[in-house]
């Protein structure tokens, strides 16, 4: 149901974009502790790294990254130790779903950090147990796409293809619509009120589009590469893919999946793929996370 291999991330990589979208360069940094299947949120000069696996297990620990001072602290921990979550800003806190317990069980926790005072809130549960699910926020609304509820009988996963929205007021999730095509360990970004919905498991090479204005779902130019569990970001309309899982340049067509070190990048305004090999990262990654940072 969801990638259990413990590929652990013990570097924090920058890569460099030039003003014509070229990448430049890439720099490294060590993280605090190795960990992978983690959540990250940038706030203002800091990325918070929420939770992940660490030695084939979940941990509840939470760390920010100074980018001024290029420096990391240990943070208040999450009250639950996970994997496979989400999270997202909603003004100031930083909104925590779903994901996989200790005990391999899939979660409906939802859990809210404020910022300021360095605290964690226990949220209303999310609708249903997800994990592998997708979240960013756009005009200051947290959405939620895809992800597993757990297996069916038949030991098939239970594949979703539900959006949902944060409402703050009651502290509830609605369901607003859903995609052309269930998916999970997928990634999504926004722009202009429309939530770009990026590959997934199950050999998945779709993009999709979801406009929250009208609760409508478009595909749009495939993947050139098979990609999930792929860090993912949007800086100036142009949408990042980072690694992940699937394939590269130069595979064969025998080739089989695999972790992967080389960056896909949409124009969407151009509707138009392209694989940067140029430049790669320094090694291949996946269960990772990207931040873009204007």
């Amino acid at each position: 149901m969801y990638d259990d291999a413990d590929i652990r991330v013990d570097k924090m990589t920058t890569i460099q974009i030039n003003p014509m979208f070229k990448i430049n360069d890439s720099s490294e940094c060590n993280l605090l502790e190795p960990l992978s299947s983690f959540a990250s949120v940038l706030v203002g000069n800091f990325v918070f790294i929420i939770a992940g696996r660490k030695n084939y297990q979940c941990t509840a620990t939470v760390s920010r990254y100074d980018m001024r001072k290029n420096e990391w602290v240990h943070m208040q921990k999450l009250p639950e130790a996970m994997i496979g979550h989400v999270a997202s800003m909603y003004k100031e806190m930083i909104i925590v779903i779903g994901g996989m317990g200790d005990e391999k069980e899939v979660l409906d926790s939802v859990y809210s950090y404020d910022i300021k005072v360095n605290a964690w809130k226990v949220n209303n549960p999310f609708p249903k147990t997800i994990l592998g699910a997708a979240a960013c926020t756009a005009n200051d609304i947290v959405y939620i796409s895809g992800g597993v509820s757990g297996m069916d009988v038949d030991g098939v996963n239970e594949t979703s293809d539900s959006v949902y929205q944060y409402e703050p007021a009651g502290d509830v999730w609605v369901l607003i619509g859903e995609l052309l095509r269930s998916c999970y360990n997928h990634s999504m970004v926004s722009s202009n009120r429309k939530l770009y919905i990026v590959g997934g498991a199950d050999m998945f090479a779709g993009l999709q589009c979801f406009d929250t204005e009208v609760y409508q779902c478009t595909a749009l130019k495939d993947i050139p590469r098979i990609r999930s569990s792929a860090g993912c970001a949007i800086l100036n309309d142009n949408i990042y893919i980072i690694g992940g899982w699937g394939e590269s340049h130069g595979d064969t067509n025998d080739s089989d999946l695999h972790n992967t070190d080389t960056i896909l990048t949409y124009d969407i305004s151009q509707d138009m793929w392209k694989e940067e090999i140029t430049h790669r990262l320094p090694h291949p990654v996946r269960s990772s996370s990207c931040l873009a940072v204007c």
